[in-house]
């Protein structure tokens, strides 16, 4: 099945537990200990293959792929 029709293929997300808080303090990415608070969402026609390409062509794999 294609992709629904979107101008934007790729979103986006940033998640915090207290926002106002994040917005007021902001931290570098150097003071982070590597930890991250961000991801991003990528919108293909078929995830199965895009996904069992970026694996077999030596993509850390951090979350295994998942329908939702």
């Amino acid at each position: 099945m294609p992709a629904k029709d979107t101008v934007a293929t790729v979103i986006t997300c940033l998640r915090y537990r207290d926002a106002p808080a994040a917005i007021e303090l902001m931290t570098h990415p150097d003071q982070t200990s590597g930890r991250e608070t961000q991801s991003a969402y990528v919108i293909v026609d078929d995830g199965d293959t895009t996904y069992a390409s970026a694996k077999n062509n030596g993509a850390e794999i951090v979350m295994d792929i998942k329908d939702e």
